[in-house]
């Protein structure tokens, strides 16, 4: 039997700590990476104290793909930090307040959501196919349009200057992946689809 995903509580500091947004993801451009850093930019410009993770490897092969350059340029800028690849994004979701994904094109249900989700941690991602399967706007996290700058800026000072709407949104978050993605909830949705053929 698989083990139930942990929940992270939120984040405490001392004072007023930065809230760190961290994108998990392959480092191509219709994963919204330049959206995200351009929304973090906004979302600074607006006064919000946020910092910007970025999670994963560029990829050389792939037209799409943002190049290591660029990646090490953004880094260089205050508030936005990438890491490379980690093998480890439980330890990403145990550092991290908030999750990010921009993605515009039409994609399956992201994994890199669900683990946040199941980490407990709210989520701003785009009112898209896959995303929005897992993410309620308001209830697990907030939908912004693709390609909508101000709006993920905004939706970034929200959370950032709100941590029980962080919290609210990131327990209901674990408690949707509980209810309705984990291996279990799957097998119970597919076995009643299938009852429902057969008895047609």
């Amino acid at each position: 039997m698989r083990a139930k995903p942990p929940i992270y509580p939120e984040l405490t500091s001392v004072g007023t700590p930065p809230v760190k947004v961290a994108v998990v993801s392959r480092m191509i451009a219709a994963k919204g990476i330049a959206d995200a850093v351009e929304a973090a930019r906004r979302a600074r410009s607006l006064g919000a104290p946020v910092e910007l993770h970025l999670y994963g490897a560029p990829d050389p092969s792939n037209r799409d793909a943002i190049s290591e350059e660029l990646l090490r340029r953004w880094s260089s800028e205050p508030g936005i930090v990438w890491h490379g690849r980690t093998e480890d994004v439980a330890r990403v979701w145990r550092e991290h307040h908030v999750a990010l994904l921009l993605s515009y094109y039409r994609e399956g249900l992201p994994r890199t959501l669900l683990e946040a989700a199941a980490a407990g941690r709210p989520i701003i991602t785009t009112d898209a196919p896959g995303c929005r399967e897992l993410v309620r706007h308001r209830r697990e996290g907030l939908l912004v349009p693709p390609h909508d700058i101000e709006a993920a800026a905004s939706a970034l000072a929200e959370l950032a200057g709100d941590p029980a709407l962080r919290q609210r949104l990131g327990m209901a978050a674990s408690a949707r992946v509980k209810e309705a993605f984990t291996e279990e909830a799957v097998m119970r949705a597919v076995g009643g689809l299938y009852g429902a053929l057969l008895s047609s």
